[in-house]
């Protein structure tokens, strides 16, 4: 607390101030939340924009390779030789 206003036994009046809080470690969050809002309603600068892109065009590159890996893992699988018969032992 930072001040007390009122004393016990006092009389009070509705909405009358009684202590008065630090507010420090609020105003910081506010001043960040306020920030953040800020930052928010400019919206995202280029380079984030161009950071996605780039990410999304790494995306789809590694896709098309699996696909490719994929497609030649089936073909190979296709081309392999029949499995040798197993023997039985008198």
């Amino acid at each position: 607390m930072e001040k007390v206003l009122a004393a016990e036994g006092d009389s009070l009046k509705p909405g009358q101030t009684i202590v008065e809080l630090d507010a420090a470690e609020l105003r910081a969050k506010r001043d960040q939340a306020a920030a953040q809002l800020a930052e928010f309603e400019a919206g995202p600068r280029k380079e984030e924009i161009d950071a996605a892109k780039h990410d999304w065009e790494a995306l789809v590159a590694t896709a098309a390779q699996a696909q490719l890996d994929a497609k030649r893992a089936n073909e190979l699988f296709a081309r392999r030789p029949s499995p040798i018969p197993s023997t039985t032992r008198p």
